[in-house]
């Protein structure tokens, strides 16, 4: 049987929620009127951020037993919505951008496909039929 994930959100007032995870890590949803500064990104935001560090942490460790020596590596996200609810993604840009001393195109060709297409769990949870998905990277 799969692993069971558990966490827990907490209205604090107007569009503002806290979520907790079973070891009390925090993360404030917001979802402020235009011209308000929120306090934390929106559901849809920290999507795009849980997709970026679910397969950045996939190809740096790929990359890791590839024996190479990560120097920084980023990832730059952009997502266009459909007009209509739900509202969901249209378009995934993702562009990774890495720096590692002896790093080849194939390497991070293999290590954006497993991760995109194997391990990323949140990658997996994309309708690829209803989103398109547009990978890029950059070796400096």
């Amino acid at each position: 049987m799969g692993q069971t994930v558990k966490v827990n959100i907490r209205w604090d007032g107007n569009l503002q929620f806290t979520g907790f995870d079973e070891q009390n890590h925090r993360v404030i949803f917001d979802s402020a009127p235009e011209g308000v500064i929120a306090a934390g990104p929106t559901p849809m935001q920290l999507f795009l951020q849980a997709l970026a560090a679910c397969s950045s942490m996939d190809i740096v460790t790929i990359l890791q037993k590839r024996r190479l020596k990560i120097d920084s590596f980023e990832v730059q996200i952009e997502g266009e919505r459909v007009d209509t609810f739900p509202k969901i993604y249209k378009t995934i840009r993702l562009k990774y951008i890495v720096s590692a001393a002896g790093i080849k195109e194939s390497d991070m060709e293999i290590a954006l496909d497993l991760s995109l297409n194997k391990f990323c769990s949140v990658a997996g949870m994309i309708d690829r039929s209803k989103t398109e998905v547009i990978v890029e990277y950059e070796i400096r």
